[in-house]
């Protein structure tokens, strides 16, 4: 039997495969004579499975030499799709340049890649109703390691995609071009000892391309990293990374980046309240009170604050960080940590051989400094250590080296199998902790933490001694918390799996002797709670990001960079948190798409529920006489109401005390005199009102208001003067016009709208109302010596009482009783065109703004809202650039350009936003001081789809 009888033995239940043609037989210019040994078989259809091609030199030399696509090169042999067309077959198509791109990818280009009015022509001409795959495309597919993806990755070559997008450039006279390598969107195999695609056949129809994708052989070549070139593999798999996310579905991206986050919140969770555990943090769900007895070098925390009244948070920083000292707050809840760690026979899991219980009781730290490294806390632990009796001749050396003889904190203690569940109970009962005479003795009250490395397994074997974490051991109020530390150090990594216990010490710089021994083992899981060491920073990046101003955008900013494990500082003016000005900020409502997305994604929505006021969301209209007056708003409108303080208060609740470093009013940033070449963040150095200066930052992000002081390094535009002011009174319960305050506005808001002026009354949390008096004048109106200048209050009232002299009565008495002091508030603006592509506005590498500080308007309802929002798109932008904080292997000069690169995909996103919002403040603007504005804004309510009037 001849070799075409064979293979079409072979074959002959697949007619696909005996139609496909391998490229083995390349088209030479002539004939030679081991060519015409085959006889007929040289004429047939035969074909070899795709996986057993391989691309020989030889092949490679006897490609025509007259360039072109490989499709245009390659000989063409006729076969028949599987939908009975005629289809051209290559040979094997030869890549130069060894670049492709992912198919998949591709064949989403416009509804990934290009954005507008363009992306909707592109589809509909080239891609939709299965256009793209009527084309012919040289198929190849690698398999990528299994870590990376499951299945093979089909790929083209880039030749075919480029002249694809020329082709659409030349028709819609456009600029298409295949997208950086970082996007996965470009692969090259330029290194021959690493694996490269194999040629899978060529398609024209998606359901050729079904067939030949279930033909790749399952994905056992799949290789492992070569010996001596981790690096080059490592940036293999990477590249082959990038590109299998290119091709995925980007709701599955959107759930994996949402399970991710949701990780990251558990992260800060539970450093939060390890934190408030070990006295570093106050807790703000129970009296958050710092410790004013505790003794501090000779003097009690309170003796400290009496000598310097001005005590700020910053001093209690760095009071904090001193681990020489004692602890600045009580250790919330007081708890008993307990550290068990079970070893069990690896030839017979059921059988443990020896438990180890380390115990950590947080009433043996009042008063004590933690010491480097925690040295002085690590005194105060107590270690044992049970093995079973009838298994001390087991000693586990298969899968890890045992080593149950060498307890390395005390003497081990044998105990029967029977006994071993009780013996660890008692072990861990806080009367049982404490030596003979202890003072301490048992409390019922007495909280307990679970402590373990992969702490589930120890748990399970724990339930089957018979002690359950669910239930109270005699003497303790039960186990409050579990902190498993192997899930801890993967979450704080972004690792797929767990670091063995090992690894995590040598993480931590700590060193592990003979370790798989159980109570060696409970000790350093003990140990290695990385928030027993204050002065740890093995997780964080050496340089920080730096945030001037602590308002909400800059704290929201702070929260996702707490989330992603980067390393930050805020720096704020106010003095302290308890000093912010009475008159900062009246209430703000917050919306779906702003406010609210922001703190969703920042795991802070239970939080803000908590003290969002959804029943303060009716706004009732009337013009300066009091007609036309419509109530609009209510239950239905998602916009509940927060005062700015709260706001503030639980972004600050939700972040370390010391990363927030107050009374540091930014003067000004320069150059460092000493750089060179292209500025970075670390070149500039920022100039602080009271005389210190900061440098060598990663990023500077200026978050700090209208007045930016980092603004003028981006662009020349400041704030206009828009020709109106507020002046912001209060009433409070005991106010004469309270009660009419309350009939008129309840809950919610109160505008009424007259030529050249305006009144608006809101509610606020505490039950007072803020009385926001605006009117049309001059800018020197409530300057110094203008007639409304609130130095001469006198004079001030007189002014203003007399611009509302023509209103209704009931709106005037607002203005009368509004209590003193009164706040002036002239209202700036940024011109709309700022933001235009190219206008007045450069990169200044390393400085981005947000929020106000990049477009500030007058109040429209929507600042705050944008302002978070900004915060939330450059952190996402910045974590998709870096890869997720420690897996980011960083370099000065490739960080500064990733930085970049997320600075100018957020500012691509803000700029349009900014815009639009600029030119509705200033329609609302001038609807708010004209005859009919009233009439106009129910009108404009009226248009909106959803509207109805409030009851």
């Amino acid at each position: 039997m001849d070799r075409n009888a064979l293979l079409n033995l072979l074959f002959e239940k697949d007619s696909f495969l005996l139609q496909l043609d391998t490229g083995l037989r390349a088209k030479a210019p002539r004939p030679t004579p081991q060519s015409s040994q085959v006889g007929s078989a040289s004429q047939s259809q035969i074909s070899i499975p795709a996986q057993s091609v391989q691309l020989q030199p030889s092949q490679r030399e006897s490609r025509d030499q007259n360039g072109g696509s490989s499709a245009a090169q390659a000989t063409e042999a006729v076969s028949r799709d599987i939908e009975g067309n005629t289809t051209p077959i290559p040979v094997v198509p030869i890549q130069d340049d060894k670049t492709f791109c992912p198919l998949m990818a591709v064949s989403r280009f416009p509804y990934r890649h290009i954005k507008g009015e363009l992306s909707q022509t592109v589809a509909r001409k080239f891609f939709d109703g299965g256009k793209f795959w009527e084309r012919t495309w040289d198929i190849y597919y690698i398999q990528p390691p299994s870590r990376v993806s499951p299945r093979a990755l089909l790929l083209v070559p880039a030749d075919q995609v480029r002249a694809f997008f020329k082709e659409i450039n030349t028709a819609l006279r456009c600029n298409l071009t295949i997208p950086a390598e970082k996007q996965g969107m470009q692969l090259t195999f330029d290194n021959p000892n690493l694996p490269s695609p194999k040629f899978l056949g060529q398609c024209t129809s998606r359901q050729m391309k079904d067939r030949l994708e279930s033909q790749i052989p399952p994905g056992s070549t799949r290789l492992s990293a070569p010996s001596g070139m981790d690096e080059e593999y490592l940036a293999y798999e990477r590249m082959l990374d990038r590109a299998c996310s290119a091709t995925k579905n980007k709701k599955t991206s959107k759930a994996k980046q949402q399970s991710r986050l949701q990780n990251q919140i558990r992260t800060v969770e539970c450093l939060t309240r390890l934190q408030s555990y070990f006295g570093l943090r106050s807790h703000t769900d129970e009296t958050p009170a710092v410790d004013g007895d505790m003794t501090w070098a000779g003097q009690t925390y309170k003796q400290i604050v009496a000598e310097n009244h001005d005590v700020t948070e910053s001093a209690r920083t760095q009071i904090l960080l001193d681990v020489n000292k004692p602890v600045p707050y009580l250790f919330w809840k007081m708890p008993i940590f307990v550290c068990v760690d079970v070893e069990a026979n690896e030839r017979r899991h059921s059988e443990v051989t020896e438990v180890g219980i380390s115990i950590l009781d947080t009433k043996d730290l009042v008063g004590v400094a933690p010491g480097e490294q925690a040295s002085h806390w690590r005194k105060h632990m107590r270690s044992r250590h049970l093995r079973v009796s009838e298994h001390r001749h087991i000693v586990n050396r298969i899968y890890l080296a045992g080593c149950p003889e060498r307890f390395d904190f005390g003497e081990s203690e044998f105990v029967y199998e029977r006994d071993l569940g009780a013996a660890v109970l008692a072990a861990i009962q806080p009367a049982a902790v404490h030596e003979t005479g202890s003072s301490v003795g048992t409390d019922e009250s007495r909280h307990l933490v679970l402590v373990g490395h992969n702490v589930a397994m120890d748990m399970q074997y724990l339930r089957e001694m018979g002690v359950h974490i669910d239930q109270k051991p005699a003497g303790t109020a039960g186990f409050i918390d579990v902190v498993d530390t192997a899930d801890f150090f993967r979450m704080l990594r972004r690792e797929e799996t767990h670091r063995s216990l090992a690894k995590v010490l040598h993480e931590l710089e700590m060193t592990g002797w003979n370790l798989h021994n159980a109570g060696n083992d409970a000790r350093y899981t003990l140990e290695s709670e990385k928030y027993l060491d204050p002065t740890n920073s093995a997780i964080r990046h050496r340089n920080k990001y730096a945030i001037i101003g602590g308002g909400p955008c800059g704290l929201t900013f702070a929260r996702f960079l707490e989330l992603a494990g980067l390393d930050y500082v805020v720096f704020e003016r106010d003095p302290s948190p308890e000093h912010t000005p009475r008159f900062q900020g009246g209430t703000l409502d917050l919306t779906a798409e702003g406010g609210q997305a922001a703190l969703h994604r920042a795991g802070l929505t239970t939080e803000f529920e908590k003290l969002a006021r959804r029943n303060a969301t009716i706004l009732t209209i009337q013009d300066a006489h009091g007609n036309h007056r419509t109530t609009v708003g209510g239950a239905d409108n998602n916009r509940p109401e927060i005062d700015r303080r709260q706001l503030r208060r639980l972004l600050l609740d939700s972040l370390p005390s010391h990363r927030i470093r107050w009374g540091k009013a930014l003067q000004r940033a320069e150059l460092e005199p000493s750089h060179k070449g292209a500025a970075t963040a670390q070149d500039w150095v920022l100039r602080f009102a009271d005389g210190t200066s900061e440098s060598g930052f990663r990023l500077i992000v200026g978050a700090d208001g209208a007045w930016s002081k980092l603004r003028p390094l981006l662009t020349p535009a400041t704030p206009q003067y828009s020709g109106k002011t507020f002046i912001e009174g209060r009433l409070s319960p005991g106010n004469p016009a309270y009660a009419a305050a309350l009939d008129m506005v309840g809950a919610g808001n109160s505008l009424a709208i007259g030529a050249g002026r305006c009144l608006c009354v809101q509610q606020m949390s505490d039950q007072s109302y803020r009385v926001y008096m605006g009117v049309a004048a001059a800018e020197s109106l409530t300057r110094a010596g203008g007639a409304a200048d609130v130095a001469d209050m006198a004079k001030a009232r007189r002014t203003v009482e007399g611009m509302f002299a023509d209103w209704a009565p009931h709106l005037r008495a607002f203005v009368a009783a509004a209590e003193e002091p009164w706040r002036p508030w002239p209202l700036y603006r940024l011109d709309a065109d700022v933001f235009l592509p190219g206008a007045q506005w450069t990169r200044t590498r390393g400085v981005v703004l947000l929020g106000d500080a990049a477009h500030v308007t007058t109040p429209n309802g929507e600042g705050v809202n944008h302002a978070m929002l900004d915060a939330m798109v450059l952190a996402e932008r910045i974590c998709a650039e870096i890869e997720g904080a420690d897996g980011y292997e960083y370099d000065r000069e490739k960080d500064a350009a990733a930085l970049e690169r997320a600075i100018v995909a957020y500012e691509a996103d803000m700029w349009p936003r900014a815009r639009e919002t600029l030119v509705d403040s200033l329609a609302m603007e001038e609807m708010m001081y004209v005859e009919d504005g009233a009439l106009q804004m129910i009108r404009m309510f009226e248009s909106f789809k959803d509207f109805k009037e409030a009851a």
